[in-house]
């Protein structure tokens, strides 16, 4: 993917649980129109597949969701066998197995990745990772991590800790990673989502911001096939194709500039 010197551009993906196969599909559309991304910000599922598009490897992507299916969601780490894992479990034993961190810590694509802070008074507070000034590849395995620790998929009153600090679930503080994003800075800014939850917070979280004309928005073309808890591989690559399909159009009309923001 080349970098366009004379325009900055950047990538927006939010939450989705297991419908982030959308944005593998996405993926998919981006290498093939051979599209650069100056920035990327991600949120739980989003900030995966960010990770995924930021080390450009979109096969060992692929081969991930096929280990995750062969899992069944665990809903507490007392459950995890052979057959029942853990979401966290489960990102560790596909996406961490097949993700090269330190290309994703390297890229020529900045990630910044969202999270949600514990606060002691039970609280969270809005946290945003910097991939490139993590100390090392364990720090970028645990910001993804992070970012995607929905509390009561793993066990309630568990957490990724990370130095003193415990983290869980962006989405616990905003579905759309907007708000990370360096301001005033991008050409135009591509805003991905693939769950009705996101959907449904995006007109407020587009009235807050101040670069809302610069933002092209792409939402499924239609439901998608798998669950947000769903380990079905037949429904993820359904998702899979309805991402790819929707992306090749939403890349074109943007290069025609045909699509409104």
């Amino acid at each position: 993917m080349k970098k366009d010197e004379n325009r900055k551009r950047a990538l927006v993906l939010g939450t989705g649980g297991v419908r982030g196969a959308y944005f593998t599909g996405l993926h998919g559309a981006i290498k093939y129109r051979g599209i650069f991304f100056d920035t990327i910000a991600g949120a739980s599922a989003g900030a995966i597949a960010g990770a995924w598009l930021a080390a450009d490897m979109h096969e060992q992507e692929l081969q991930s969701w096929k280990e995750f299916s062969k899992y069944k969601i665990a809903w507490h780490p007392l459950f995890n066998n052979e057959t029942w894992k853990t979401v966290d479990l489960s990102i560790q034993l596909t996406t961490l197995q097949y993700l090269d961190l330190q290309r994703v810590r390297d890229s020529q694509t900045h990630l910044y990745v969202a999270a949600s802070r514990l606060m002691l008074n039970g609280e969270y507070l809005r946290h945003c990772f910097d991939v490139r000034r993590a100390p090392d590849t364990t720090s970028v395995g645990l910001y993804l991590r992070a970012s995607a620790f929905l509390p009561y998929v793993n066990g309630i009153g568990t957490a990724v800790e990370i130095g003193e600090e415990k983290y869980r679930d962006a989405g616990l503080t905003g579905r759309i990673p907007l708000d990370i994003l360096p301001q005033n800075y991008y050409d135009e800014i591509w805003l991905i989502l693939c769950s009705p939850a996101s959907i449904d917070e995006l007109p407020a979280v587009l009235m807050r911001f101040p670069q809302k004309d610069r933002v092209h928005v792409l939402v499924p073309s239609r439901d998608l096939p798998v669950g947000r808890m769903s380990s079905d591989m037949n429904k993820i690559e359904a998702t899979i194709n309805i991402g790819y399909e929707d992306g090749l159009k939403f890349i074109d009309k943007i290069l025609a500039g045909q699509i409104d923001t």
